[in-house]
């Protein structure tokens, strides 16, 4: 089972939670998002009509983070939670849904910055008195995933078989490699897996980062999930009844496992 999670600006200032296995999809969450210049004006909240509770300000984040942790209360089962690169464009939301023991595979820029090997932040002393700085620092220098990517041979690139189609099978190439990621605060770094997708040509690629602690989704359903989870929850909140979604995914393989997957 998986949670889609989708903050929508074109149809209104919300973020949706989606649940959705395979083909199938339904939403099953809306939360209020309010940039802070409305939470700011409690003139323009009152003429919209926004419920006083709701007049806080709270990122994308933050909601799609309640979405989560409210449908693990409500006893809702899913195997990992996914996101946009909107989410990932900086490792707190990853940090967070690590914390919480989530399983995810996040989009991120290609201009995300990773470590090859463990950035080893440490504490410096500023004075001769032993005080230290409030900050880590490390004298290793970070990547990003673009240039990382086009550092690696083209051997460490894999096609995989996604998922059947209407035109046959639709494969994607395919690269995994371990990276650190570090939020140049915390006194570690966390070990993540770098998952690349991209056409058999080359061309729409895309990056994202995995985090299994169970170590047991294998990369081919990965990618697939990862390629699908673009098509959910835009097919669903146009079609709050899930109807079109399902009858256009006929003809798609099941994915083996489940995600909550936070878009944006």
């Amino acid at each position: 089972m998986a949670i889609l999670i989708q903050a929508s600006l074109v149809r209104g200032l919300a973020v949706f939670g989606v649940l959705a296995k395979g083909r199938f999809a339904t939403a099953i969450d809306t939360r209020l998002y309010l940039p802070k210049k409305w939470t700011d004006d409690q003139q323009r909240c009152n003429k919209a009509g926004i419920p006083e509770n709701e007049r806080v300000f709270k990122t994308k984040n933050q909601l799609a983070l309640e979405i989560v942790e409210q449908a693990r209360r409500n006893g809702v089962r899913f195997g990992w939670v996914g996101a946009d690169a909107g989410y990932g464009s900086g490792p707190d939301f990853l940090f967070a849904l690590d914390n919480a023991g989530h399983t995810f595979l996040v989009d991120v820029h290609k201009s995300f910055v990773v470590y090859e090997l463990d950035p080893q932040p440490t504490i410096p002393v500023l004075s001769s008195k032993g005080s230290k700085a409030r900050r880590s620092i490390t004298g290793k220098k970070g990547l990003s995933v673009e240039e990382l990517v086009e550092s690696c041979s083209s051997k460490d690139w894999k096609v995989c078989n996604v998922r059947e189609t209407t035109r046959g099978t639709l494969k994607l190439r395919v690269l995994r490699k371990s990276v650190e990621v570090w939020d140049k605060q915390s006194e570690q770094a966390r070990r993540y897996q770098l998952l690349v997708t991209e056409n058999l040509d080359g061309e729409d690629r895309k990056y994202s980062l995995l985090m299994d602690p169970t170590k047991k989704l294998a990369i081919d359903p990965l990618s697939a999930l990862a390629d699908l989870a673009d098509q959910w929850s835009e097919r669903v909140i146009g079609d709050p009844g899930g109807y079109s979604l399902i009858r256009r995914r006929r003809q798609a393989a099941t994915p083996p496992r489940a995600a909550a997957v936070p878009r944006g």
